[in-house]
Protein backbone atom coordinates (compact mmCIF):
# COMPACT_ATOMS: atom_id res chain seq x y z
CA UNK A 1 0.00 0.00 0.00
CA UNK A 2 2.86 2.40 0.77
CA UNK A 3 4.36 2.03 -2.70
CA UNK A 4 0.93 2.24 -4.31
CA UNK A 5 0.16 5.55 -2.58
CA UNK A 6 3.60 6.85 -3.55
CA UNK A 7 3.09 5.89 -7.21
CA UNK A 8 -0.33 7.55 -7.20
CA UNK A 9 1.32 10.70 -5.87
CA UNK A 10 3.83 10.64 -8.72
CA UNK A 11 1.00 10.27 -11.28
CA UNK A 12 -0.91 13.15 -9.72
CA UNK A 13 2.22 15.31 -9.80
CA UNK A 14 2.89 14.54 -13.45
CA UNK A 15 -0.68 15.54 -14.30
CA UNK A 16 -0.18 18.77 -12.27
CA UNK A 17 -2.76 17.73 -9.69
CA UNK A 18 -0.55 18.91 -6.86
CA UNK A 19 -3.07 18.91 -4.00
CA UNK A 20 -3.92 15.30 -4.80
CA UNK A 21 -0.21 14.51 -4.99
CA UNK A 22 0.28 15.93 -1.49
CA UNK A 23 -2.58 13.78 -0.17
CA UNK A 24 -1.23 10.59 -1.78
CA UNK A 25 2.30 11.13 -0.51
CA UNK A 26 0.95 11.95 2.94
CA UNK A 27 -0.74 8.54 2.95
CA UNK A 28 2.55 6.91 1.99
CA UNK A 29 4.36 8.74 4.78
CA UNK A 30 1.61 7.77 7.22
CA UNK A 31 2.31 4.16 6.40
CA UNK A 32 6.11 4.55 6.47
CA UNK A 33 7.45 7.52 8.39
CA UNK A 34 11.00 6.86 7.10
CA UNK A 35 10.09 6.83 3.39
CA UNK A 36 12.64 9.46 2.23
CA UNK A 37 11.45 9.56 -1.39
CA UNK A 38 7.89 10.27 -0.27
CA UNK A 39 9.05 13.30 1.72
CA UNK A 40 11.02 14.46 -1.32
CA UNK A 41 8.05 13.98 -3.64
CA UNK A 42 5.62 15.70 -1.27
CA UNK A 43 8.09 18.56 -0.93
CA UNK A 44 8.07 18.89 -4.72
CA UNK A 45 4.27 19.12 -4.75
CA UNK A 46 4.28 21.73 -1.97
CA UNK A 47 6.86 23.68 -3.97
CA UNK A 48 4.60 23.74 -7.02
CA UNK A 49 1.76 24.99 -4.83
CA UNK A 50 3.97 27.83 -3.57
CA UNK A 51 3.93 26.43 -0.02
CA UNK A 52 7.66 26.85 0.43
CA UNK A 53 7.78 26.52 4.21
CA UNK A 54 6.07 23.13 4.01
CA UNK A 55 8.30 22.11 1.10
CA UNK A 56 11.40 23.06 3.10
CA UNK A 57 10.23 20.97 6.04
CA UNK A 58 9.80 17.92 3.81
CA UNK A 59 13.16 18.39 2.09
CA UNK A 60 14.82 18.65 5.50
CA UNK A 61 13.28 15.31 6.47
CA UNK A 62 14.20 13.68 3.15
CA UNK A 63 17.83 14.75 3.60
CA UNK A 64 17.88 13.64 7.23
CA UNK A 65 16.81 10.18 6.07
CA UNK A 66 19.07 10.14 2.99
CA UNK A 67 21.90 12.72 3.24
CA UNK A 68 23.45 11.67 -0.07
CA UNK A 69 20.41 12.38 -2.25
CA UNK A 70 21.71 15.10 -4.57
CA UNK A 71 18.24 15.89 -5.95
CA UNK A 72 16.93 16.57 -2.45
CA UNK A 73 19.74 19.07 -1.85
CA UNK A 74 19.02 20.80 -5.18
CA UNK A 75 15.30 21.02 -4.46
CA UNK A 76 15.91 22.33 -0.96
CA UNK A 77 18.31 24.87 -2.44
CA UNK A 78 15.63 26.05 -4.86
CA UNK A 79 13.17 26.38 -1.99
CA UNK A 80 15.63 28.29 0.14
CA UNK A 81 16.21 30.61 -2.80
CA UNK A 82 12.48 31.25 -3.00
CA UNK A 83 12.61 32.19 0.68
CA UNK A 84 15.56 34.54 -0.02
CA UNK A 85 17.93 32.29 1.91
CA UNK A 86 20.54 32.60 -0.79
CA UNK A 87 23.65 31.57 1.11
CA UNK A 88 21.88 28.48 2.46
CA UNK A 89 20.77 27.68 -1.09
CA UNK A 90 24.40 27.93 -2.27
CA UNK A 91 25.35 25.41 0.42
CA UNK A 92 22.71 22.98 -0.81
CA UNK A 93 23.74 23.24 -4.45
CA UNK A 94 27.37 22.84 -3.45
CA UNK A 95 26.56 19.69 -1.50
CA UNK A 96 24.66 18.28 -4.49
CA UNK A 97 27.73 18.90 -6.68
CA UNK A 98 29.97 17.20 -4.13
CA UNK A 99 27.70 14.17 -4.21
CA UNK A 100 27.33 14.22 -8.00
CA UNK A 101 30.13 16.27 -9.63
CA UNK A 102 28.56 16.13 -13.12
CA UNK A 103 25.18 17.41 -11.94
CA UNK A 104 24.57 20.13 -14.56
CA UNK A 105 21.28 21.20 -12.96
CA UNK A 106 23.00 21.89 -9.65
CA UNK A 107 25.73 23.93 -11.32
CA UNK A 108 23.11 25.88 -13.28
CA UNK A 109 21.02 26.65 -10.21
CA UNK A 110 24.04 27.62 -8.14
CA UNK A 111 25.10 29.96 -10.95
CA UNK A 112 21.64 31.56 -11.00
CA UNK A 113 21.81 32.06 -7.25
CA UNK A 114 25.25 33.63 -7.46
CA UNK A 115 23.74 36.07 -9.97
CA UNK A 116 21.00 36.96 -7.50
CA UNK A 117 23.66 37.58 -4.88
CA UNK A 118 25.71 39.78 -7.22
CA UNK A 119 28.63 37.36 -7.39
CA UNK A 120 28.80 37.41 -11.17
CA UNK A 121 32.30 35.95 -11.55
CA UNK A 122 31.29 32.86 -9.56
CA UNK A 123 28.14 32.56 -11.63
CA UNK A 124 30.12 32.69 -14.87
CA UNK A 125 32.48 30.02 -13.54
CA UNK A 126 29.54 27.71 -12.79
CA UNK A 127 27.84 28.33 -16.15
CA UNK A 128 31.16 27.58 -17.84
CA UNK A 129 31.54 24.33 -15.89
CA UNK A 130 27.99 23.34 -16.84
CA UNK A 131 28.66 24.12 -20.51
CA UNK A 132 31.76 21.95 -20.41
CA UNK A 133 29.51 19.07 -19.32
CA UNK A 134 26.65 19.88 -21.69
CA UNK A 135 27.92 22.14 -24.51
CA UNK A 136 24.76 21.84 -26.61
CA UNK A 137 22.32 23.29 -24.09
CA UNK A 138 21.26 26.72 -25.43
CA UNK A 139 19.92 27.84 -22.05
CA UNK A 140 23.36 27.52 -20.47
CA UNK A 141 24.91 29.72 -23.16
CA UNK A 142 22.07 32.23 -22.83
CA UNK A 143 22.36 32.56 -19.07
CA UNK A 144 26.14 32.86 -19.16
CA UNK A 145 25.76 35.64 -21.72
CA UNK A 146 23.31 37.38 -19.41
CA UNK A 147 25.96 37.23 -16.67
CA UNK A 148 28.58 38.56 -19.08
CA UNK A 149 26.21 41.48 -19.77
CA UNK A 150 26.10 42.31 -16.07
CA UNK A 151 29.91 42.38 -16.13
CA UNK A 152 29.78 44.52 -19.29
CA UNK A 153 31.74 41.89 -21.21
CA UNK A 154 29.62 42.45 -24.28
CA UNK A 155 31.77 40.68 -26.87
CA UNK A 156 31.67 37.48 -24.81
CA UNK A 157 27.93 37.91 -24.28
CA UNK A 158 27.33 38.33 -28.02
CA UNK A 159 29.33 35.16 -28.72
CA UNK A 160 27.22 33.24 -26.20
CA UNK A 161 23.91 34.50 -27.58
CA UNK A 162 25.12 33.57 -31.06
CA UNK A 163 25.91 30.05 -29.87
CA UNK A 164 22.49 29.74 -28.23
CA UNK A 165 20.81 30.80 -31.49
CA UNK A 166 22.88 28.30 -33.47
CA UNK A 167 21.60 25.57 -31.13
CA UNK A 168 17.99 26.77 -31.15
CA UNK A 169 17.06 28.85 -34.19
CA UNK A 170 13.92 30.30 -32.61
CA UNK A 171 15.49 31.35 -29.30
CA UNK A 172 13.74 34.72 -28.98
CA UNK A 173 15.43 35.79 -25.75
CA UNK A 174 18.87 35.16 -27.23
CA UNK A 175 18.06 37.32 -30.27
CA UNK A 176 16.78 40.03 -27.94
CA UNK A 177 19.84 39.84 -25.68
CA UNK A 178 22.20 40.01 -28.64
CA UNK A 179 20.23 42.93 -30.09
CA UNK A 180 20.62 44.85 -26.84
CA UNK A 181 24.37 44.21 -26.83
CA UNK A 182 24.70 45.27 -30.46
CA UNK A 183 22.87 48.47 -29.47
CA UNK A 184 25.17 49.11 -26.51
CA UNK A 185 28.26 48.56 -28.67
CA UNK A 186 26.96 50.82 -31.46
CA UNK A 187 26.39 48.05 -34.00
CA UNK A 188 22.98 49.41 -34.89
CA UNK A 189 22.39 47.62 -38.19
CA UNK A 190 23.00 44.25 -36.52
CA UNK A 191 20.74 45.29 -33.65
CA UNK A 192 17.94 46.11 -36.11
CA UNK A 193 18.40 42.70 -37.76
CA UNK A 194 18.07 40.92 -34.42
CA UNK A 195 15.09 42.97 -33.26
CA UNK A 196 13.49 42.21 -36.64
CA UNK A 197 14.02 38.51 -36.00
CA UNK A 198 12.32 38.89 -32.62
CA UNK A 199 9.45 40.79 -34.29
CA UNK A 200 8.91 37.85 -36.66
CA UNK A 201 8.90 35.42 -33.75
CA UNK A 202 6.75 37.63 -31.50
CA UNK A 203 4.76 39.98 -33.77
CA UNK A 204 2.37 40.94 -30.95
CA UNK A 205 5.09 42.18 -28.60
CA UNK A 206 5.05 45.98 -28.26
CA UNK A 207 8.46 45.93 -26.56
CA UNK A 208 10.35 44.71 -29.62
CA UNK A 209 8.91 47.46 -31.81
CA UNK A 210 9.73 50.03 -29.12
CA UNK A 211 13.33 48.84 -28.88
CA UNK A 212 13.82 48.63 -32.65
CA UNK A 213 12.33 52.10 -32.97
CA UNK A 214 14.79 53.43 -30.40
CA UNK A 215 17.66 51.97 -32.42
CA UNK A 216 16.30 53.57 -35.61
CA UNK A 217 16.19 56.89 -33.74
CA UNK A 218 19.86 56.50 -32.77
CA UNK A 219 20.66 55.75 -36.41
CA UNK A 220 19.08 59.02 -37.50
CA UNK A 221 16.12 57.33 -39.17
CA UNK A 222 13.17 59.10 -37.51
CA UNK A 223 10.60 57.92 -40.06
CA UNK A 224 11.36 54.26 -39.37
CA UNK A 225 11.48 54.99 -35.65
CA UNK A 226 8.06 56.68 -35.74
CA UNK A 227 6.58 53.73 -37.61
CA UNK A 228 7.85 51.29 -34.99
CA UNK A 229 6.65 53.43 -32.10
CA UNK A 230 3.23 53.63 -33.75
CA UNK A 231 3.19 49.86 -34.11
CA UNK A 232 4.05 49.49 -30.43
CA UNK A 233 1.17 51.82 -29.61
CA UNK A 234 -1.21 49.85 -31.83
CA UNK A 235 -0.39 46.84 -29.68
CA UNK A 236 -0.35 48.75 -26.38
CA UNK A 237 -2.11 52.13 -26.73
CA UNK A 238 -1.08 53.39 -23.32
CA UNK A 239 2.61 52.51 -23.58
CA UNK A 240 4.33 55.47 -21.91
CA UNK A 241 7.79 54.83 -23.31
CA UNK A 242 6.44 54.54 -26.84
CA UNK A 243 4.45 57.78 -26.52
CA UNK A 244 7.49 59.66 -25.19
CA UNK A 245 9.71 58.23 -27.91
CA UNK A 246 7.21 58.96 -30.68
CA UNK A 247 6.79 62.52 -29.44
CA UNK A 248 10.58 62.98 -29.66
CA UNK A 249 10.86 61.70 -33.24
CA UNK A 250 7.75 63.60 -34.33
CA UNK A 251 9.45 66.71 -33.03
CA UNK A 252 12.54 65.82 -35.08
CA UNK A 253 10.34 65.35 -38.16
CA UNK A 254 8.72 68.73 -37.64
CA UNK A 255 5.38 67.21 -36.65
CA UNK A 256 4.97 69.47 -33.66
CA UNK A 257 1.24 68.93 -33.46
CA UNK A 258 1.73 65.18 -33.30
CA UNK A 259 4.38 65.52 -30.60
CA UNK A 260 2.08 67.76 -28.56
CA UNK A 261 -0.74 65.25 -28.97
CA UNK A 262 1.43 62.39 -27.69
CA UNK A 263 2.66 64.32 -24.67
CA UNK A 264 -0.83 65.65 -23.94
CA UNK A 265 -2.16 62.09 -23.99
CA UNK A 266 0.42 61.10 -21.39
CA UNK A 267 -0.32 64.13 -19.24
CA UNK A 268 -4.05 63.39 -19.41
CA UNK A 269 -3.50 59.74 -18.50
CA UNK A 270 -1.41 60.62 -15.46
CA UNK A 271 -1.51 64.11 -13.96
CA UNK A 272 1.65 63.26 -12.01
CA UNK A 273 3.78 62.30 -15.03
CA UNK A 274 6.38 64.98 -14.47
CA UNK A 275 8.53 64.15 -17.50
CA UNK A 276 5.62 64.23 -19.95
CA UNK A 277 4.23 67.46 -18.48
CA UNK A 278 7.62 69.16 -18.53
CA UNK A 279 8.37 68.11 -22.10
CA UNK A 280 4.90 69.26 -23.15
CA UNK A 281 5.50 72.64 -21.51
CA UNK A 282 8.80 73.03 -23.34
CA UNK A 283 7.23 72.16 -26.67
CA UNK A 284 4.39 74.62 -26.12
CA UNK A 285 7.01 77.26 -25.30
CA UNK A 286 8.79 76.55 -28.60
CA UNK A 287 5.47 76.78 -30.44
CA UNK A 288 4.80 80.21 -29.02
CA UNK A 289 1.79 78.97 -27.06
CA UNK A 290 3.01 80.84 -24.01
CA UNK A 291 -0.14 80.81 -21.90
CA UNK A 292 -0.54 77.07 -22.37
CA UNK A 293 3.16 76.62 -21.58
CA UNK A 294 2.80 78.58 -18.33
CA UNK A 295 -0.08 76.34 -17.29
CA UNK A 296 2.00 73.23 -17.88
CA UNK A 297 5.08 74.66 -16.17
CA UNK A 298 2.87 75.45 -13.16
CA UNK A 299 1.66 71.84 -13.19
CA UNK A 300 5.26 70.58 -13.32
CA UNK A 301 6.33 72.90 -10.50
CA UNK A 302 3.48 71.67 -8.34
CA UNK A 303 4.91 68.16 -8.74
CA UNK A 304 8.59 69.08 -8.32
CA UNK A 305 9.02 72.61 -7.00
CA UNK A 306 12.80 72.31 -6.59
CA UNK A 307 13.85 72.19 -10.27
CA UNK A 308 15.57 75.45 -11.31
CA UNK A 309 15.27 74.74 -15.03
CA UNK A 310 11.49 74.57 -14.82
CA UNK A 311 11.28 77.96 -13.07
CA UNK A 312 13.70 79.40 -15.63
CA UNK A 313 11.63 78.20 -18.59
CA UNK A 314 8.43 79.37 -16.95
CA UNK A 315 10.11 82.77 -16.72
CA UNK A 316 10.72 82.72 -20.48
CA UNK A 317 7.03 82.06 -21.13
CA UNK A 318 6.00 84.80 -18.69
CA UNK A 319 8.38 87.29 -20.32
CA UNK A 320 6.97 86.44 -23.75
CA UNK A 321 3.49 87.24 -22.38
CA UNK A 322 4.72 90.62 -21.17
CA UNK A 323 4.48 89.57 -17.53
CA UNK A 324 7.85 91.07 -16.69
CA UNK A 325 7.62 91.16 -12.91
CA UNK A 326 6.36 87.58 -12.77
CA UNK A 327 9.18 86.53 -15.10
CA UNK A 328 11.72 88.24 -12.85
CA UNK A 329 10.32 86.34 -9.89
CA UNK A 330 10.67 83.06 -11.81
CA UNK A 331 14.32 83.73 -12.72
CA UNK A 332 15.03 84.74 -9.12
CA UNK A 333 13.43 81.50 -7.90
CA UNK A 334 15.61 79.47 -10.26
CA UNK A 335 18.70 81.19 -8.84
CA UNK A 336 17.50 80.71 -5.29
CA UNK A 337 17.32 76.97 -5.98
CA UNK A 338 20.66 76.90 -7.81
CA UNK A 339 22.91 79.97 -7.48
CA UNK A 340 25.15 78.55 -10.21
CA UNK A 341 22.40 78.16 -12.82
CA UNK A 342 23.88 80.21 -15.67
CA UNK A 343 20.78 80.27 -17.96
CA UNK A 344 18.75 82.04 -15.27
CA UNK A 345 21.41 84.76 -14.96
CA UNK A 346 21.39 85.15 -18.74
CA UNK A 347 17.61 85.36 -18.95
CA UNK A 348 17.33 87.74 -16.02
CA UNK A 349 19.96 89.86 -17.75
CA UNK A 350 17.87 89.93 -20.93
CA UNK A 351 14.83 91.02 -18.95
CA UNK A 352 16.80 93.84 -17.34
CA UNK A 353 18.26 94.74 -20.71
CA UNK A 354 14.76 95.07 -22.15
CA UNK A 355 14.00 97.56 -19.37
CA UNK A 356 17.07 99.60 -20.28
CA UNK A 357 18.89 98.67 -17.07
CA UNK A 358 22.13 97.80 -18.83
CA UNK A 359 24.34 97.95 -15.76
CA UNK A 360 22.27 95.28 -14.01
CA UNK A 361 22.05 93.30 -17.24
CA UNK A 362 25.83 93.37 -17.68
CA UNK A 363 26.23 92.16 -14.10
CA UNK A 364 23.91 89.23 -14.77
CA UNK A 365 25.60 88.26 -18.04
CA UNK A 366 28.95 88.43 -16.24
CA UNK A 367 27.62 86.09 -13.55
CA UNK A 368 26.45 83.67 -16.23
CA UNK A 369 29.89 83.73 -17.86
CA UNK A 370 31.63 83.20 -14.54
CA UNK A 371 29.76 79.91 -14.33
CA UNK A 372 30.11 79.00 -18.01
CA UNK A 373 32.92 80.87 -19.78
CA UNK A 374 31.94 79.33 -23.14
CA UNK A 375 28.37 80.60 -22.96
CA UNK A 376 28.33 82.26 -26.40
CA UNK A 377 24.79 83.59 -26.06
CA UNK A 378 25.66 85.38 -22.79
CA UNK A 379 28.73 86.91 -24.45
CA UNK A 380 26.58 88.21 -27.30
CA UNK A 381 23.97 89.55 -24.89
CA UNK A 382 26.55 91.30 -22.76
CA UNK A 383 27.95 92.80 -25.93
CA UNK A 384 24.53 94.25 -26.71
CA UNK A 385 24.32 95.97 -23.33
CA UNK A 386 27.90 97.19 -23.56
CA UNK A 387 27.18 98.76 -26.96
CA UNK A 388 23.97 100.27 -25.71
CA UNK A 389 25.99 101.70 -22.81
CA UNK A 390 28.34 103.43 -25.25
CA UNK A 391 31.24 100.98 -25.07
CA UNK A 392 31.57 99.54 -28.61
CA UNK A 393 35.14 98.31 -28.10
CA UNK A 394 34.15 96.11 -25.15
CA UNK A 395 31.10 94.99 -27.11
CA UNK A 396 33.30 93.99 -30.06
CA UNK A 397 35.49 91.97 -27.70
CA UNK A 398 32.44 90.06 -26.42
CA UNK A 399 31.02 89.45 -29.90
CA UNK A 400 34.45 88.24 -31.06
CA UNK A 401 34.70 85.86 -28.08
CA UNK A 402 31.25 84.50 -28.89
CA UNK A 403 32.34 83.94 -32.51
CA UNK A 404 35.44 82.07 -31.39
CA UNK A 405 33.13 79.65 -29.63
CA UNK A 406 30.62 79.52 -32.49
CA UNK A 407 32.01 80.88 -35.81
CA UNK A 408 28.56 80.51 -37.43
CA UNK A 409 26.78 82.66 -34.85
CA UNK A 410 25.06 84.99 -37.33
CA UNK A 411 23.46 87.20 -34.67
CA UNK A 412 26.87 87.95 -33.13
CA UNK A 413 28.26 88.80 -36.57
CA UNK A 414 25.39 91.22 -37.16
CA UNK A 415 25.78 92.80 -33.73
CA UNK A 416 29.54 93.17 -34.14
CA UNK A 417 28.91 94.90 -37.45
CA UNK A 418 26.74 97.46 -35.64
CA UNK A 419 29.54 98.03 -33.13
CA UNK A 420 32.08 98.51 -35.92
CA UNK A 421 29.74 101.08 -37.46
CA UNK A 422 29.66 102.90 -34.12
CA UNK A 423 33.47 102.93 -34.14
CA UNK A 424 33.55 104.38 -37.66
CA UNK A 425 34.89 101.23 -39.35
CA UNK A 426 32.40 100.69 -42.21
CA UNK A 427 34.64 98.20 -44.02
CA UNK A 428 34.74 95.80 -41.08
CA UNK A 429 31.04 96.40 -40.52
CA UNK A 430 30.17 95.47 -44.11
CA UNK A 431 32.37 92.39 -43.90
CA UNK A 432 30.49 91.17 -40.82
CA UNK A 433 27.09 92.03 -42.30
CA UNK A 434 27.90 90.01 -45.42
CA UNK A 435 29.01 87.06 -43.29
CA UNK A 436 25.82 87.31 -41.21
CA UNK A 437 23.64 87.37 -44.36
CA UNK A 438 25.55 84.37 -45.74
CA UNK A 439 24.52 82.51 -42.59
CA UNK A 440 20.87 83.38 -43.02
CA UNK A 441 20.54 86.42 -40.77
CA UNK A 442 17.59 88.67 -41.62
CA UNK A 443 17.27 90.87 -38.49
CA UNK A 444 17.80 94.62 -38.37
CA UNK A 445 18.59 95.45 -34.73
CA UNK A 446 20.55 94.13 -31.78
CA UNK A 447 19.44 90.54 -31.29
CA UNK A 448 19.77 87.96 -28.57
Amino acid sequence: MTRQAFNQGIEFYESQSFEEAVAAHSRAIGEDAEFADAYLARGNAYYQLGKFDLALRDYDQAIALNPDNAAAHVNRGMTRRQLNLHQAAISDFTRAIQIQPRYVGALFRRANTFCLMGDIDSAIADYTAAIALNPDDPDLHYHRSFAYDINEEFDKAIAGYTRAISLEAGYTAAYAGRAEDYTITGQYELAVDDFSAVAELQPESPLVFLRRGQVYARMGQPESAAADFSRALDLDPGNRDALLARAAVRRTLGDTAGAVADLAALAAANEEDYQAILELAGLLLEQGRFRDAIERFDQAIALRPDMPGTHNNRGLALRACGLVNEALDAFNKALELDPDYAPAFNNRGLLRQSRGDHAAAIADFTQALARNPRYAVALNNRGVSLRQSGNPEAAIADYSAALEINPDYAVALHNRARAFQDKGDPARAEQDLAAARARGFTGTDDDE
